[in-house]
């Protein structure tokens, strides 16, 4: 392989639990934009993903059940923290992948290019370790019937949020995603790499170009949203506190306590992720409202022909509500102890 056409080579890399009509979507979406490598890892069993993944070339699936982290990892049981599962997966595609960039996202985030990725990445100074994606936050129009993945995309707000359920306009994380070089030993952290242990807080020195982001789906429907938080919820108030800050502790205390209130949460729901005509048009007289088209029906029948994958929305709450079922009735079992969150 010529040097040069190694140095634009990008993998990705996702450790998930989601339905499997996400995960092709972004399987698909990748490799169309030019991945060479897609690892994915099953945080929860589903065979019949786990066979179309593994049936298509440029992928490389692992299912993360008791005996992958005691032969992979030398563990006896799974990291309890999911961020933890999410390093030690993408520190082992690191090691494996034959591409000289990393891309380790979420399942509901997607890579958006103004020019070709790989030719972004050729431009990269090799003092840089990693090139920071900014995020922009897909929102629906108030009262609309959009698809999975329709919709426009909020660019984050330089002044503080006026509701304490978002940070900059954002329901979801606003420090990005990175896309690292292989080969240097750093530890894959979600939102940035670091030299030596993770604990030291060391990172490497990045870049930035404008044109390359990434578009975050914090819940592809209300229902997904609301099922995001209870699988939060479900490990209890001490786990919740001891691992989420700011707006997404509030936002899943609030879920908590409204989990057998459907039409409460969906309020909650529509509260923070749904946007009004007028504020719509505000928005994109700032430059902070985009409408981009995946063309994600388009990437699935490229990549995975075979397969008949339905991405209407009904579809896809149907299979969240029978975990939704499931998760109400964990949180409602931990009985009356979430109060306030703070």
């Amino acid at each position: 392989m010529k040097t040069e056409d190694f140095a634009s080579k990008w993998a990705v890399v996702m450790t998930v639990s989601e339905p499997s009509e996400l995960v092709l979507a972004n399987v698909a979406h990748h490799l169309t934009y030019g991945a060479s490598e897609i690892f994915v890892y099953l945080d929860t069993p589903d065979a019949e993903l786990e066979a179309v993944l593994a049936a298509h070339p440029a992928c490389h699936v692992a299912l993360c059940d008791a005996a992958y982290w005691q032969v992979q990892h030398g563990m006896k049981k799974s990291p309890a923290r999911h961020t933890r599962r999410q390093t030690l997966n993408a520190d082992q595609a690191a090691k494996t992948t034959q591409a000289a960039w990393l891309l380790n996202i979420d399942a509901d985030e997607f890579l958006w290019c103004e020019s070709l990725f790989a030719d972004i990445l050729t431009t990269v100074p090799e003092s840089a370790g990693w090139i920071k994606l900014r995020p922009w936050e897909r929102r629906r129009d108030a009262g609309s019937a959009d698809g999975l993945f329709d919709g426009r995309f909020l660019g984050l707000a330089v002044q503080p949020s006026e509701s304490p359920l978002t940070d900059g306009g954002f329901t979801g994380h606003v420090v990005g995603k990175a896309c690292v070089r292989t080969g240097r030993g750093y530890a894959l952290t979600l939102h940035n790499p670091r030299i030596g242990p993770v604990s030291d807080k060391n990172i490497p020195k990045s870049f930035e170009n404008d044109s390359a982001f990434l578009l975050h789906f914090d819940g592809l429907t209300p229902l997904h949203w609301a099922s995001k938080l209870l699988r939060r919820a479900e490990k209890g108030p001490e786990y919740v506190r001891n691992n989420y800050r700011g707006k997404r502790l509030r936002q899943i205390y609030l879920a908590a306590q409204t989990c057998g209130d459907p039409a409460s949460l969906a309020k909650l729901q529509n509260e923070v992720t749904y946007i009004l005509p007028e504020r719509a048009e505000v928005l994109t007289g700032e430059g902070r409202l985009r409408t981009l088209d995946l063309q994600i029906p388009q990437a699935l029948n490229t990549q995975f022909s075979n397969e008949v994958i339905d991405l209407t929305t009904q579809h896809f709450d149907k299979k969240i509500a029978l975990l939704l079922d499931q998760l109400h009735a964990r949180v409602a079992a931990l009985g009356d102890v979430w109060g306030v969150g703070k």
